[in-house]
C-alpha cells in the first residue's frame, strides 16, 4: 500500500514540477520538488523507498528531458535516495532543520556528481554552480523547510 501511495505521490509531483511550478520561476530558476520528494521518501520510509523512488524520478526526467546521457540522472538519484535513506526516520526521529540541512547536501552531491557524469567542463561547472545549483538549493531549501516542518508537526500529533 505505501508503494501504490508513493507511485501516486512522485508522479504527482513530477506532473507538478514540469507544469506548474514553471510559474513560480525567477530568471529560470526554481525549487527542485523531485528532490524533496525523494528526501522526504527516503527519510520517511527507509533506502529502499528512497531508492525505487529515485529510479521513478530519475527515469521519468531522463525520458521526458532530451539529453545524450539517458539514466543518468535516473542513477544518480536512485543511489542518493538509498544513501539518504539509511538515515531512516524509524531509527532515530530527525528534526525538520536536520531534514532540510540533508536536503541542502544532496541538492550539492546531485548536481556535482551529475554535472560531472555527463562531462561537464571545469569552467561550465564552476559557472554553472554558482548561477544555477546555489539559487536553486537555497529556494529548494526554502521550500522545503515548510514541507518538512508541516510533516514534523503531524508526525508528533
Amino acid at each position: 500500500m505505501i508503494s501504490l501511495r508513493l507511485l501516486l505521490i512522485g508522479g504527482f509531483v513530477v506532473l507538478f514540477q514540469t507544469t506548474v511550478m514553471k510559474l513560480f520561476e525567477f530568471y529560470q530558476i526554481g525549487p527542485d520538488l523531485c528532490l524533496i520528494f525523494i528526501v522526504w521518501a527516503a527519510l520517511k520510509h527507509g533506502p529502499i523507498a528512497g531508492l525505487y523512488s529515485g529510479f521513478l524520478i530519475g527515469g521519468l526526467f531522463d525520458v521526458y528531458s532530451y539529453v545524450d546521457f539517458l539514466g543518468v540522472g535516473m542513477l544518480v538519484k536512485s543511489v542518493l535516495g538509498y544513501s539518504i535513506g539509511l538515515a531512516d526516520d524509524h531509527v532515530i526521529q530527525l528534526e525538520w532543520t536536520t531534514k532540510v540541512m540533508i536536503l541542502f547536501i544532496a541538492f550539492f552531491v546531485h548536481d556535482i556528481v551529475y554535472n560531472f557524469m555527463i562531462g561537464l567542463s571545469s569552467d561550465a561547472f564552476s559557472q554553472s554552480l554558482l548561477s544555477s545549483t546555489l539559487p536553486a538549493a537555497l529556494y529548494t531549501v526554502f521550500i522545503a523547510s515548510i514541507v518538512f516542518n508541516l510533516s514534523n508537526k503531524k508526525s508528533y500529533e
